[in-house]
């Protein structure tokens, strides 16, 4: 926790600045450009205060300065009361210039703002989904979603207050710089004052400011956490009456969530109602000082321009102060996010979503070992096997033996700690392993489906107008789960809600078999797929697996043995290791 607390925001900022695309950047700087004409436009209409109220108090002082009387002269103005209407209106039009510029640099900034979230939600979610098998086995998806929620929404947000920070300060400089040529003394106190105000304030709040980062952060996380195990597993709690266990952690981090963003937003708005108060304090007593100077008529001018200078100043200086707190805020948030947006996409998935490694001979595994993290166990143990192409494969084993991790490695999920796999002598690396994915079809015992129709479940992952239905209805049919479908009313169209929840276990298994099968794959992968099948429907379901390609190459997994009966060589697998391998009468005696 100490590391986030300790971060550069500078440093965070420059990498996410890293990640910006081409326009977002020249939109960034175009921005810049903007808030710099409205500073130049506020110092315009700033400017135009003295003169203005001077024309309107005491005209026959604007034609003493030299240089309002050239410019009377070359417009032909014979008299002090001839320029009220020229300066009103160069006032107004300054004012309204300053005004409208303010306005497109709100609203540019929103929209950038909300583009860059857009920008950086997909960048995150890419990067994310791109990673090997083994990084989303290694880490909680809560905390991917999190960050692609919300947590990216605050980081975008941070260029927006950066922006508003950079606007300030262009805007206080500008005004200052304008006070300072109308009153220097008045606006350097006043200025050191302000200063000194927010250097305390802000000397006191931003430690905690960066703590309640912290807490921010962590607690998005714990509640969409709590969120996605409490209605994921909502059997269960019911079944259990525990809601209320899930229902009081989320209350815990939501509480603790609220509090932060609470305390993060006062401490950023806290100067506001001090820095106002001595604002109006301050002015009432310029106001005393020059009525006792006498000359309160002749000084109107100035106080005026001092006046709105300073209406105009103060709210800039909190907007640059809030700006600046809300970033320091948002540090941990910020840090998250740029985690996820600094990964490698390791995996090489481009070229044609056809082009695959040509499988004609052979998988083999050589010698392979596998452990799941450096100083964990070895889960595999010298594992050498060949499978010809077209041949049918079992696997046998005791819980926890190694069957699916042998799987995940011979489908290129899980790289061999030591060892190789090699397809037709080809080996199998991190570059290659997209191509042979796209060789195998997998059916896990626990099928994935969307809350979305059978259509486009068994079709999993193809947009739906590039989704042939003749072949979904084809592979329903084989996968016996066709006659069930088309039972229904809405047929293909019918919905199966979130997990598949209208359907029972053998119809998901049936359309995960059917998902496959649609795939037309070299390679096969069957693990415990047909565990919620009765004997005669699996039986069925297998003879019609096999019977839909008999050049696919197929390995399964199965609780019963009886299943693999028609496997070419069935393999036992015990504690990591190879135990035996024979045909089915062998393996069953």
């Amino acid at each position: 926790m100490n590391i986030r607390v300790n971060i550069n925001n500078f440093e965070l900022i420059s990498n996410l600045w890293s990640h910006l695309n081409k326009k977002r950047k020249v939109q960034f700087i175009l921005l810049i450009f903007l808030m710099f004409l409205g500073g130049l436009a506020e110092a315009m209409s700033l400017g135009m205060v003295l003169p203005f109220i001077g024309v309107l108090v005491t005209p026959e002082i604007i034609m003493e300065n030299k240089l309002a009387l050239q410019v009377s002269q070359a417009l032909g103005i014979q008299s002090a009361n001839q320029l009220v209407l020229p300066l009103t209106i160069l006032f107004l039009s300054a004012a309204l210039v300053a005004g409208i510029i303010r306005m497109i640099v709100l609203k540019v900034t929103t929209s950038y703002s909300f583009a860059t979230a857009h920008d950086l939600s997909i960048d995150v979610y890419k990067r994310s989904i791109y990673q090997p098998y083994s990084v989303h086995i290694s880490r909680n998806s809560s905390a991917i979603v999190s960050a692609i929620t919300s947590k990216v929404k605050d980081v975008a947000g941070t260029f927006m207050y950066l922006l508003n920070l950079i606007n300030s300060t262009v805007l206080s400089t500008v005004i200052l710089t304008t006070l300072m040529v109308i009153d220097s003394s008045i606006t350097l106190t006043a200025m050191g004052i302000f200063l000194g105000l927010y250097g305390i304030i802000s000397l006191f709040s931003f430690s905690r400011l960066r703590k309640y980062s912290v807490i921010i952060a962590d607690q998005r996380d714990g509640i969409v956490k709590t969120l996605t195990e409490g209605l994921g597993g909502i059997r269960d709690a019911l079944l259990s009456a525990t809601q209320d266990t899930f229902v009081k952690i989320y209350q815990d981090a939501d509480l603790k969530l609220q509090k932060a963003l609470a305390s993060n937003t006062l401490i950023a708005n806290i100067p506001k109602p001090f820095i106002e108060t001595l604002g109006i304090i301050l002015i009432g007593l310029l106001a005393y000082f020059l009525s006792l100077q006498g000359n309160l008529e002749n000084q109107l001018p100035t106080f005026g321009a001092l006046l709105i200078g300073a209406q105009r100043l103060l709210p800039a200086m909190q907007q640059g102060y809030t700006s600046y707190a809300i970033i320091h805020g948002s540090n941990s948030s910020l840090l998250d996010v740029l985690e996820l947006l600094n990964q490698k996409i390791i995996l090489n998935n481009k070229g044609s979503s056809s082009e695959k490694i040509k499988f004609e001979r052979s998988i083999k595994l050589e010698s392979v070992n596998f452990k799941y993290t450096p100083d964990g166990p070895d889960v595999l143990t010298n594992i050498s096997l060949n499978i010809p192409k077209g041949s049918s494969i079992g696997i046998i084993g005791e819980t926890g033996s190694g069957k699916s991790t042998m799987l995940d490695i011979i489908m290129g999920l899980l790289i061999p700690t030591q060892g190789n796999i090699s397809i037709d002598d080809r080996l199998l690396t991190i570059d290659s392993m997209y191509l042979w994915q796209r060789s195998i079809a997998h059916v896990p015992q626990n099928i994935f489906l969307s809350d979305a129709t059978v259509l486009e479940n068994i079709a999993f992952g193809i947009e739906i107008d590039l989704i042939d239905k003749a072949r979904v209805k084809k592979v329903a049919e084989y996968s016996q789960i066709a006659e069930f479908i088309e039972a229904q009313p809405e047929q293909y169209g019918v919905r199966v809600g979130e997990r598949g929840v209208k359907l029972s276990g053998g119809q998901r298994q049936r359309i995960g078999i059917a998902r496959a099968l649609y795939r037309d794959s070299d390679v096969l992968i069957l693990d415990e797929a047909t565990s919620a099948l009765d004997n005669k429907t699996e039986e069925s379901v297998i003879k019609a697996i096999e019977d839909f390609n008999p050049l696919v190459t197929t390995i399964m997994i199965a609780h019963r043995i009886s299943t693999l009966r028609n496997c070419d060589s069935i393999i036992e697998i015990d504690i990591g290791k190879i135990k035996r391998e024979g045909n089915f009468e062998s393996i069953n005696s």
